[in-house]
């Protein structure tokens, strides 16, 4: 793995146990009921498949079945290997956002850790005329697409699912009020699907010092929260 891209290909092993701690912990799912897992920016399928992994191993889900999508040709190709030894696993390729390879999948979790700072200016129109409600709660500027996973992510999510998806601090302040991005921020906190945000310490991924949050969903709150 290159120096200059193996922050987007791996996500550090003790993010992940948190990650898979945090939704065992929230997970309503009856322990013998089939879970659907899905990463929408699998990479290499580490984070999706170690997730799976704490899933049925340490927190005794017996069936979990896993989704990924990736439009990276050789992260794919990591990742479809991969889930060939998987049970109940399935590996979709393309850009996740216009393609939306799993679209009507009621997903339980969904597990994400999207790029930062990558610009969607070259496919801005499929975007701008999406059909399907997934950017519901508006578009972010061009030159960062985080905003347009994180809805993805949302709108993927059954009624009652959770989402842990790892961002940079952009999405805590990036955008005046009324951008794009502060109508997206207004868009999930008046939907009250925001459980927390979780700051990570610095020094966690790959060739990067920023610090970095687990933005964590539920669309199944309970009233005294």
């Amino acid at each position: 793995i290159s120096a200059s891209t193996a922050g987007e290909q791996y996500t550090p092993d003790d993010i992940i146990s948190l990650m898979a701690e945090i939704v065992a912990a929230m997970i309503r799912k009856l322990r013998e009921d089939k879970i659907l897992l899905y990463d929408p920016t699998c990479g290499g399928a580490n984070l999706l498949f170690g997730v799976e992994d704490r899933l049925h191993f340490n927190s005794g889900y017996a069936h979990v079945a896993s989704y990924g999508s990736e439009y990276n040709d050789s992260l794919y190709a990591l990742s479809a290997i991969e889930s060939r030894f998987r049970s109940d696993s399935k590996i979709a390729y393309g850009n996740t956002l216009t393609k939306v390879p799993f679209e009507g999948v009621p997903f339980d979790i969904v597990i994400a850790n999207p790029p930062y700072g990558t610009p969607w200016k070259g496919f801005a129109r499929e975007i701008e005329n999406d059909q399907r409600g997934q950017f519901a709660g508006g578009l972010p500027s061009t030159s960062d697409g985080q905003f347009l996973f994180m809805q993805h992510i949302l709108w993927s999510l059954d009624s009652k699912g959770i989402a842990v998806v790892v961002a940079d601090g952009s999405t805590l302040f990036s955008g005046d009020a009324g951008s794009g991005e502060s109508n997206v921020r207004k868009y999930v906190f008046d939907h009250d699907w925001v459980e927390a945000i979780v700051q990570m310490p610095q020094q966690e991924f790959f060739n990067t010092g920023i610090t970095t949050y687990l933005w964590i969903f539920n669309k199944n709150k309970p009233k005294e929260r």
